[in-house]
């Protein structure tokens, strides 16, 4: 955005006169009569760079128009990273308050099936059930277990995506 705010600054600059300073002595004069005579030769080169802005006039105005282009483009360029960085930082928070609570309902769940596993083999024990009953308890158990585990680690990848959103990590 800078660069383009300079370049707007520039091309507006270009619409006044200018006179330079140059190495050159006599070979800018319009007439090669005059090529050699100083003050001929001065005068055309400082009227040169005072009237060229006239001259151009339609030229610098496109110049103008373009640079104000580039600079709209980068600030809504700026502007749109910007939404973007919220967003992508919103949705990761958003995302990690959902995990947690999952994650704590996934491991309620997960006590409350172990609890029926160690019940269903205390009746086993007790000859109350069948093994059948206990497999299927366990069965159970460990699938909640599972789906625990793999909450938890969508948990650290969210925390790991959040992380790289702030403008931490790695590319």
């Amino acid at each position: 955005m800078l660069a383009a705010r300079a370049d707007l600054k520039a091309a507006r600059a270009a619409f006044y006169p200018g006179l330079t300073l140059s190495g050159g002595y006599g070979v800018q004069a319009f007439d090669p009569t005059l090529l050699f005579t100083t003050p001929s030769s001065i005068a055309y080169s400082a009227i040169g760079g005072l009237v060229a802005p006239l001259l151009n006039r339609n030229q610098l105005r496109a110049g103008l128009k373009a640079a104000n282009a580039e600079r709209t483009a980068a600030l809504i360029n700026y502007q749109r990273t910007l939404l973007n960085a919220v967003m992508e930082v919103n949705n990761g928070l958003a995302r990690i308050e959902n995990l947690n609570a999952a994650a704590a309902h996934r491991a309620t769940q997960t006590q409350a099936l172990r609890t029926a596993a160690a019940a269903a083999d205390e009746l086993y024990r007790s000859a109350k059930a069948t093994y059948l009953d206990v497999l299927l308890a366990q069965q159970g158990a460990l699938a909640a277990e599972i789906e625990l585990v793999e909450t938890q680690k969508r948990q650290r990848i969210a925390n790991v995506d959040l992380y790289r959103a702030i403008g931490g990590g790695w590319r």
